[in-house]
């Protein structure tokens, strides 16, 4: 309940000083064309600071919208039981358990570097596998056992699983989303990453819209917390504020629509000044702004970091998703939206789920 999460926030003032660590970057250093260095802080426990935004509960009031749209983010403690993220970890390890390993994909985390193939370019309406990228030797085979290699899988388990569905079409879901002011939320992309104990790569600062464009900006990410998230085992970190300067670069299918590309082609760096450990238990939801700033570090430690992410867009009139945007379904199973929006679809003509 929201009383022992209090008790737990309040914890964090005895720990204050060894939280005080962190890296700064001035925004100038775009200009520099040299990588932001990332923040740190110390911490072996879930333990967020007290001036992070977070909701008063799981209906958001006009304050916890307010404080979203001001801050970029907002962490909704307890959103998920325990008992539910262990169903999802159970679930999302027998995927993963019958899948053919004889298909390589390899997700970089690098965005820089960032390649696609086939794979992953048709993986917008399929449950698809994708490989850290240290989990192979030079020569090109695997280090380590299957379910231990996987950084993720994706991007359409919320419409492919039966108990991702059930999560991933929570009515309470729908009610922040019209808390938020969409018409009509399409759910877009689905991803259960692992974040692999010693492996689990750096995802560098990036922003949602960048890989969920459209016109105007209005993707959401809800990002689930399967496991207890500390900076050892690579907590997500959000930058406050950071969404006031837009989306600057958007990743994109190229003109030969078999391949990838960023426009503009040449490297942005973002800031990540001021930006904000969450470190959180498991259950934990983070809402996140098309725009806002986030990251994690690898995880060197010998636990995972689960978690489970969600991408919303607006499918009201008005709003554009990009036939080149780099994710795409088939005209025949296109994006979905909650059953509480289901007049709204039926103008459309869209599906719900």
């Amino acid at each position: 309940n929201f009383a022992t999460h209090a008790a737990w926030r309040g914890a964090m003032a005895t720990s204050a000083a060894r939280r005080a660590v962190r890296g700064v970057v001035a925004r100038g250093l775009a200009a520099t064309g040299r990588r932001a260095p990332l923040a740190r802080c110390a911490s072996t426990t879930p333990t967020l600071s007290p001036d992070v935004p977070t909701a008063s509960g799981h209906t958001l009031t006009p304050a916890d919208v307010a404080k979203f749209r001001e801050e970029g983010f907002l962490v909704v403690p307890e959103f998920i039981e325990r008992g539910t993220c262990e169903r999802l970890k159970r679930r999302a390890e027998e995927l993963v358990a019958g899948f053919d390993a004889s298909v390589v994909s390899v997700f970089s985390t690098d965005e820089q570097t960032r390649t696609s193939d086939a794979y992953f370019l048709d993986s917008g309406d399929k449950i698809s596998f994708f490989f850290e990228e240290g989990a192979f030797d030079e020569a090109g085979a695997l280090v380590r056992e299957k379910d231990k290699a996987i950084n993720k899988i994706g991007h359409a388990l919320h419409d492919r699983d039966d108990l991702f569905r059930e999560v991933s079409y929570d009515p309470r879901l729908a009610a922040m989303c019209r808390a938020l002011d969409y018409t009509l939320p399409l759910l877009t992309q689905t991803m259960y990453i692992f974040k692999q104990p010693g492996i689990g790569g750096v995802v560098g600062p990036h922003q949602d819209g960048t890989f969920l464009y459209t016109q105007p900006q209005s993707v959401t990410g809800f990002w689930f917390a399967m496991e207890d998230c500390t900076v050892d085992n690579g907590c997500l970190w959000a930058v406050p504020r950071s969404h006031m300067d837009g989306v600057p670069r958007r990743f994109m299918r190229d003109a030969s629509g078999s391949g990838t590309a960023f426009d503009p082609p040449e490297p942005v760096t973002l800031p990540t000044e001021g930006a904000q450990c969450l470190e959180v238990p498991a259950g934990t939801l983070v809402l996140l702004h098309s725009a806002n700033v986030h990251f994690s570090h690898a995880n060197k430690s010998a636990l995972s970091r689960h978690a489970y992410t969600i991408h919303v867009v607006e499918g009201a009139k008005g709003v554009t998703y990009p036939a080149d945007n780099w994710l795409q379904r088939p005209p025949e199973d296109p994006f979905r939206t909650f059953r509480a929006f289901a007049d709204a679809a039926e103008a459309a003509g869209v599906r719900v789920s």
